[in-house]
């Protein structure tokens, strides 16, 4: 499974990991993560303590579009109320994914990249909940 990392100053304090979703298990696993994959990123220095943790999770097998959000301080709270769909649309088209995460059962590996991923558009228009 990989995980598509957004993080650029425009969308702070947002973190945004975009996660397809093949089945049930991927999405037990994300949800199991949640924690140990913000703290990678900590340590990575991608993300900070009161970043927004956002995994939107593109959810093949049914055809919808979940968001979660993880705040892990209180700093930043009254952001996730404000948080939709138009935020990643507009992430999309305007910026590139730099780096991934390539999960697997124990481990998790960064990779540099640099993908225009503006064709996930259509998904949110049409499978978000």
């Amino acid at each position: 499974m990989q995980l598509y990392l957004f993080n650029n100053i425009k969308i702070k304090p947002y973190v945004i990991l975009i996660v397809r979703v093949l089945d049930e298990q991927e999405y037990e696993y994300i949800q199991n993560n949640f924690t140990n994959i913000f703290e990678i990123l900590i340590e990575d220095d991608i993300a900070d303590i009161d970043d927004l943790l956002v995994f939107s999770l593109i959810k093949e097998f049914n055809k919808k579009i979940e968001n979660f959000i993880q705040p892990f301080s209180k700093k930043n709270e009254d952001k996730i109320e404000i948080f939709d769909n138009s935020i990643i649309i507009d992430v999309l088209k305007n910026i590139n994914c730099n780096i991934s995460y390539e999960c697997y059962s124990n481990t998790i590996k960064k990779k540099f990249c640099n993908k225009n991923m503006e064709f996930l558009i259509e998904k949110y228009i049409v499978y978000y909940i």
